[in-house]
């Protein structure tokens, strides 16, 4: 079991089931993990300004890539046909380059001013794939084989939303992951690249989680990373989210030297869900539970310790 098993199947806020307490599966989890550890690259950290109690992040476009060996082709009658099923009424525009999907029944005003939740499909000159970020193949402890199938593709198209800061993050969270579904039944891709969260996924695996939408929602839109961190003579190892910065929301890390990563990541990943479902309500100086039954951990809001620069929830363990 690797470890964004534990990341997408965790329950939240719930005792581990026997099931996912198996020490096969744990020991499992562990070898895998500490082999990657030694091999990821991170940059020196770098001072924090502690004076960064109220900021906030921005919410950003989501975005993602589908990869394919063969030129690909969208078939938008499948892809209308699905999300019409979820969302009734659904348009589409379509140029030489772009199909903005339009779903009419979820708008917001600003200002007086309608604006409409809106995805779009882009396709490059050529359709050829561009070099992806390095980033991309680190961190893909849910995919093995993600690295070798992504490097057989050849084609590329983009996918996002429109307007993101408008509108409510789960609202686009569930939207966008359902678009995602529709476009990849619709033309088969080999490989999801979900850039915001600096991962590969597997198209099926994608449309999984649209199917289990409360339980899986943010194994597309976030990961778990893990780096070891060199300071001075003596090295320690970072664990955090990526992706909940997109959503406008503060990502998680703590930094570390004696806990199990793999207990850890569980740990994590029940942050994670209780700051995608409550919002940014946990305030500096709180306190979380930690590993040890009993044990208290306490928060700071900070920049992120790694790249990208963002608003984090740093655990003090």
């Amino acid at each position: 079991m690797a470890l964004l098993d534990f990341f997408k199947r965790q329950p939240k806020y719930q005792e581990n089931t026997e099931e996912q307490n198996s020490s096969n599966g744990n020991n499992e989890a562990a070898n895998n993990l500490n082999e990657d550890i030694y091999n990821a690259n991170v940059e020196d950290c770098k001072d924090v300004n502690d004076n960064t109690t109220f900021l906030i992040n921005k919410p950003q476009v989501l975005t993602s890539k589908l990869l394919y060996i063969e030129l690909p082709t969208i078939n938008t009658e499948i892809a209308l046909d699905y999300l019409r099923k979820i969302y009734n009424n659904v348009t589409l525009i379509s140029t030489t380059k772009t199909l903005l999907f339009s779903f009419n029944d979820n708008f917001v005003y600003v200002n007086n001013e309608q604006h409409i939740a809106q995805c779009s499909v882009y396709f490059s000159v050529d359709g050829c794939i561009q070099q992806l970020q390095e980033s991309a193949f680190r961190q893909n402890w849910h995919w093995k084989e993600a690295p070798a199938i992504t490097n057989k593709c050849n084609y590329e198209i983009l996918l996002s939303d429109v307007l993101p800061s408008y509108f409510d993050y789960k609202l686009r969270a569930k939207l966008f992951i359902d678009f995602q579904t529709a476009i990849i039944i619709a033309s088969n891709p080999q490989v999801v690249y979900a850039k915001n969260a600096e991962k590969l996924i597997e198209p099926k695996d994608l449309i999984e989680c649209g199917k289990l939408i409360d339980a899986d929602i943010l194994h597309p839109l976030t990961n778990i990373r893990l780096f070891k961190v060199s300071e001075g003579e003596a090295d320690s190892i970072v664990m955090d989210t990526i992706g909940l910065d997109t959503l406008g929301l503060p990502d998680i890390e703590i930094q570390f030297k004696d806990l199990d990563p793999v207990e850890l990541a569980k740990l994590i990943s029940q942050y994670a869900y209780f700051i995608y479902d409550f919002g940014d309500i946990i305030s500096n100086g709180e306190t979380v539970n930690g590993i040890i039954e009993g044990e208290k951990w306490h928060c700071e809001k900070r920049i992120s310790i790694l790249p990208p620069d963002r608003y984090v929830i740093h655990i003090i363990n």
